[in-house]
């Protein structure tokens, strides 16, 4: 899996667990019956946990990408200057 599928695939689980807060969020709301309520706002925080995890990888894979075209940048660049000579 190259680093652009990887960063596809976290958008997509950021997207998923998004949809996921929400939907428990609006459960947990829309019921009466407390122990329900009380499952649904666990699945709710923990769905939003996930995308505060899944945005750090995602960051870091973004900041990897970078740094790896940034280096292939100056290599390619300090090739170039040093095949002038």
């Amino acid at each position: 899996m190259d680093t652009d599928e990887i960063i596809a695939t976290l958008n997509e689980l950021i997207e998923t667990s998004r949809d996921g807060e929400v939907g428990f969020r609006s459960r947990a709301d829309g019921v009466k019956n407390a122990q329900l309520k009380q499952m649904f706002e666990p699945a709710a925080d923990r769905c939003r946990q996930a995308v505060g995890e899944l945005q750090a990888k995602y960051v870091a894979w973004a900041a990897t990408r970078s740094r790896v075209a940034l280096f292939q940048v100056r290599r390619t660049a300090v090739g170039s200057t040093s095949n002038r000579r």
